[in-house]
């Protein structure tokens, strides 16, 4: 146990008042601790809609920080609580304060991931829920136990939200449907569509070559070569440069065939995505976007994550390729999917 862990132990030793979710009479305030990336927000959708379906007039409030704050702000579900970044997680104590001044005690708090860190773990330390329940009941002493469920649930390649649909069931709760949800932004859809008007685009392939970390974002020159061989089987390709990419001119000028509109904030990528006919998309929340839309996805995942993964695209048409496949193979997928989308429509 490093010094982190043996941190994070103090803050989950305390066991809650009570024990299960029956013991909750007319619960009022549910706190789901998420302050992690965009794609493991969509997730989370089977947990919402099972508190929806247990406790119609709960409010569910979700811990996030600024930069998924305008994501979880578009979920009607739900009223977002932002955070500061776990590099302030000195500031969470007073934080939590304010958040029980603002909404009152917290009868439920659901932690869906590891609380091996203290940015995580001091949450539920300072809110004092009556019940805390979580993925990881059998680490933690905060975390109460499920009715049933096995911890094999979390070393399986179960798409995520289906596993957070099985650990709700466990803790009593109503099994629900397993699949990502995202909720788009009135200002972006507008634009979106202005911008697809303006250009005279309809039927339009994704590529989103970017990921939060270098080994499974898509060189520039793969990129160029996988344009080059795709650009036949789709009249328009819009490649999405989200704003944090430092050489964005570089990336606009890397064919003339294709668009590069401006994206702002990754709502504008949603509305895209909502609108687009495949995504050709590296690991990243924008297969899960797409999964959430059931839109065909080509995903190019490392090759130790194609058997492993639990984060793979769920749309009903889908292919998973090696990151470092050819050209030439990724546009025969992407054909093969084209193909078979238009024998769908046309049947």
């Amino acid at each position: 146990m490093n010094t982190k862990e043996i941190i994070s132990s103090f803050f989950t030793r305390k066991r809650n008042n009570a024990n299960n979710i029956n013991e909750l009479i007319s619960p009022s305030t549910v706190v789901i601790n998420y302050n992690l990336p965009i794609g493991d927000y969509l997730s989370l959708s089977p947990i919402i809609d099972a508190i929806e379906q247990k406790w119609n007039t709960v409010s569910i409030y979700v811990i996030c920080s600024k930069a998924t704050f305008e994501l979880v702000s578009c979920d009607p579900r739900v009223r977002p609580l932002c955070f500061p970044n776990k590099k302030n997680t000195w500031k969470y104590p007073n934080q939590c304060k304010k958040v029980l001044s603002d909404i009152g005690p917290i009868d439920l708090l659901i932690e869906p991931c590891k609380l091996n860190r203290s940015f995580r773990s001091l949450i539920g330390y300072c809110l004092k829920p009556r019940l805390t329940i979580g993925l990881y009941w059998d680490r933690y002493h905060s975390i109460a136990n499920p009715i049933n469920l096995n911890p094999q649930l979390r070393l399986t390649q179960m798409p995520k939200p289906h596993m957070y649909s099985e650990m709700m069931q466990g803790y009593g709760f109503k099994i629900i449907d397993d699949n990502y949800r995202v909720y788009e932004k009135d200002e972006s859809k507008q634009k979106i569509k202005l911008y697809l008007r303006q250009h005279n685009v309809q039927s339009y392939l994704i590529i989103n070559p970017f990921a939060s970390t270098t080994k499974r974002t898509l060189p520039f020159i793969q990129v160029q070569k996988i344009v080059k061989s795709t650009h036949q089987l789709y009249a328009h390709i819009i490649l999405l440069i989200p704003p944090y990419v430092d050489n964005i001119q570089e990336w606009k000028n890397i064919d003339n065939t294709i668009l590069c509109p401006p994206i702002n904030s990754i709502m504008d990528s949603v509305s895209y995505i909502r609108n687009c006919s495949m995504v050709l998309s590296v690991d990243t929340s924008i297969v899960h976007i797409a999964s959430a839309f059931n839109k065909p996805i080509v995903g190019l995942y490392r090759e130790q994550d194609l058997t492993t993964s639990c984060w793979l695209p769920t749309s009903t048409q889908q292919i998973v390729l090696s990151l470092h496949s050819s050209p030439e193979q990724i546009s025969n997928k992407i054909k093969i999917l084209r193909d078979h989308n238009k024998i769908k429509i046309s049947s």
